[in-house]
Parts: structure tokens; sequence; C-alpha cells
């Protein structure tokens, strides 16, 4: 299920799509995991303030786009 368990680099993933592909939505939902839910595993060798800085511009730019959504 995760593969990356206490290891050195930092994961962002989309669970539905790599650990609960096989999953109905209704089966997502009864488990608390919807569409959409990001996981984040944070390795032991990533420095915290670029994990930080990471997350920042990448939020940035999906809330920039989901603004270009919502115009058009």
């Amino acid at each position: 299920m995760a593969s990356n368990f206490g290891a050195p680099r930092t994961l962002v993933e989309q669970s539905t799509v790599f650990t609960y592909f096989e999953y109905s939505d209704n089966e997502l939902v009864s488990i608390g995991v919807p569409r959409g839910t990001v996981r984040v595993a944070l390795g032991y060798s990533n420095d915290v303030a670029d994990i930080i800085k990471d997350l920042e511009q990448a939020l940035s730019h999906v809330l920039s786009r989901a603004g270009d959504s919502v115009a058009s």
C-alpha cells in the first residue's frame, strides 16, 4: 500500500489514483478518502524549509488554476 514508509524522500500523491485505485466512489467515501485526496509523506532527508517552500509553490499554482476554472 505505502511503499515509502521510512524513505528518505518526500512524496506527494493523489491517493485515489495510486493507493485506492480499485475502490468505487462509494467505497472511498465510506473509508473517508474522497476523490482528490492528496497524501503527503515527509521524507527524513528533506529540509523542512524546502518542503514548506515547495508546498507553498504548489498550492499557489493550484489555487491560481482554480481561479481560472471559476472564471470560465
